[in-house]
């Protein structure tokens, strides 16, 4: 199956196409930074340690924290047509910052130079599978269904796991298929942008359109870090 619309852009469509997604992959990249600095700041720092302690030791403020996060993915997602711009930026971040926080305590696990090692390999990756979605004419829309379907089975399993097995076999397998379906997920969301553009006025109306695949992005790459972390890195 091959995408529809396969004529060959123009160098304005072109230098417009780059600069919309040099815009998402802007707002990617602070996320990811704003992460890493919360997760810095709590795990090296004195009053940073204690909040981190104090989350990690209670159950309800740690599943109220990813409460929160979940609250804020979905408010996003859902009602970014309601949504300014503005507010939609600053929910984004917001959700990052606590994605550093949770992040913080699985990081503490793991040695300082494998951590290193996956963010680059990550990095590396997730590069590459962002320009493949963005120049390939394989049309990836019918793996749609068989991509979310995998992402909630991750998310329900793992909070099954989490919750009642405790398996590490089945922690291990969660992560190597998180880590194929988030990297599928890549793939899909940068044709599914550049869809987007070319189907738009010149990249017109897509301004809030840049904060949602900025966090879907954001989303595909932490989780691609995260999981190759539990199945690559080395245990401090």
């Amino acid at each position: 199956m091959y995408m529809e619309n396969t004529q060959t852009l123009s160098h304005a469509q072109s230098d417009g196409l780059r600069s919309f997604f040099g815009k998402i992959y802007k707002k990617m990249a602070l996320g990811v930074l704003i992460s890493a600095l919360v997760a810095f700041y709590v795990t090296n720092t004195v009053n940073g340690s204690e909040l981190l302690q104090t989350i990690f030791s209670s159950t309800i403020y740690y599943y109220g924290i990813i409460g929160l996060q979940l609250a804020l993915l979905f408010g996003i997602q859902w009602g970014i047509n309601k949504l300014s711009k503005q507010w939609a930026e600053i929910l984004f971040y917001v959700y990052a910052a606590i994605t550093g926080l949770t992040l913080s305590g699985l990081l503490l696990m793991y040695t300082g130079s494998s951590i290193l090692a996956t963010f680059i390999a990550a990095v590396a990756v997730f590069s590459g599978l962002a320009f493949m979605g963005k120049t390939m004419k394989y049309d990836m829309s019918g793996w749609r269904v068989f991509l979310f379907t995998g992402m909630w089975g991750v998310f329900i399993v793992s909070i099954v796991n989490g919750f009642f097995l405790q398996s590490a076999n089945i922690d291990w397998i969660i992560s190597i298929i998180a880590v194929l379906v988030f990297s599928g997920l890549t793939v899909y969301d940068a044709q599914s942008y550049k869809r987007m553009y070319i189907n738009s006025e010149q990249g017109q109306g897509l301004d809030k359109m840049i904060v949602l695949g900025g966090m879907h992005m954001y989303i595909n790459f932490i989780m691609i870090f995260v999981n190759a972390l539990r199945i690559f890195g080395g245990r401090d």
